[in-house]
């Protein structure tokens, strides 16, 4: 499909699950639009991760970034992480799904400034990159708002992230 016609497919994302249908989609080569960062496609490093990240987002998770671990070695490595939007109850059964792993869910509110960032990559014993910080109501609106349904934006302002 061209932009212009995934845009419009966009256009009527009215719910957390529409937008996870869509960006499903997006990242399964369906579709060559994405709002949020404009990328007609997944990144390499993420192409092996797109069946599972699928199924998240048609689970009512809408993932919005993400990257495959690399075990640390010599000082340098990152951790696998999953960020995105849900509501309460997907973060409840995605807290109990994890349980008894590794896996460390972290949720908060747009706009929740208690919150302290992890460290997920690490170069030459140095950390480079975080996660953990919310995003902000604005940022939502600016990042979602051309391009998603009203009721789309207002479930992702009113989601877990």
């Amino acid at each position: 499909m061209g932009l212009t016609i995934d845009r419009r497919q966009w256009r009527g994302a009215d719910s957390l699950a529409a937008i996870g249908e869509l960006t499903a989609r997006w990242l399964e080569g369906d579709l060559a639009y994405q709002p949020e960062d404009f990328a007609t496609e997944a990144a390499p490093e993420t192409r092996p991760l797109v069946p599972v990240l699928a199924a998240f987002n048609r689970a009512d998770y809408v993932t919005t970034n993400s990257q495959p671990g690399v075990v640390l070695r010599a000082g340098s490595g990152q951790r696998a992480f999953v960020t995105g939007y849900c509501g309460e109850l997907s973060m409840r059964r995605l807290e109990r799904a994890v349980a008894n792993t590794h896996l460390v869910p972290l949720s908060f509110k747009p706009g929740d400034d208690e919150v302290e960032p992890v460290a997920v990559t690490m170069r030459d014993a140095v950390e480079t990159t975080w996660l953990g910080r919310p995003v902000s109501a604005d940022y939502i609106r600016q990042a979602w708002d051309r391009d998603v349904a009203p009721m789309g934006v207002a479930a992702l302002l009113a989601a877990l992230i």
